[in-house]
């Protein structure tokens, strides 16, 4: 038996056009079952789609509130530290606690921060001045700082100095004190 082998045809182009076997016989690495059937189902598609939203809204509420918690810290830790928020010399208003700055004054980290990052220390003092003008229960004492240890020292010496004491000199002391000798 003897098989015939075709002969080509002057103007006929019998091969196969590149690519034709191979799109049918392999599919495509995107062509799976699982989109064929959301192609099949458009409410498939759907829910696919705000699955993904829901899990982008996750990681973007997670980001928001690590942020938050970051300057939160950013602040505090500056409360602690920094006696000069304006940077002018003046004393501060400084709380009993910094966690006061987010209970009882409703600050929120966020508010003291610029479009660009930057921690704004003016804003803060101003915050913590305007909400704590009528609640010095929330502010540490003021410290004395008008003069030295060495000059509050001898401002409770007897008028004198230690040189009256030494001589025995009379002193309010002995004046109301007389069983001393």
């Amino acid at each position: 038996m003897t098989t015939a082998t075709p002969t080509p045809q002057p103007g006929v182009d019998d091969t196969e056009p590149e690519g034709t076997a191979a799109a049918t016989t392999v599919p495509e690495p995107d062509e799976t079952p699982e989109k064929e059937r959301r192609q099949k189902n458009p409410n498939a598609e759907a829910a696919a789609r705000r699955t993904q939203l829901r899990d982008v809204e996750a990681e973007r509420d997670s980001l928001l509130a690590q942020r938050s918690n970051d300057r939160r810290q950013l602040v505090e830790n500056l409360l602690d530290s920094e006696t000069d928020l304006r940077g002018d010399g003046s004393a501060p208003k400084r709380l009993n606690k910094t966690a006061d700055l987010w209970e009882f004054l409703k600050g929120t980290p966020d508010q003291f921060y610029d479009d660009e990052g930057n921690l704004d220390k003016t804003a803060l003092a101003d915050f913590i001045d305007a909400g704590t003008e009528d609640r010095d229960y929330l502010l540490k004492p003021a410290r004395y700082t008008g003069m030295s240890a060495a000059q509050a020292t001898a401002s409770m010496a007897p008028r004198g100095g230690l040189a009256n004491m030494a001589t025995g000199a009379p002193t309010w002391g002995n004046a109301l004190n007389p069983r001393q000798p």
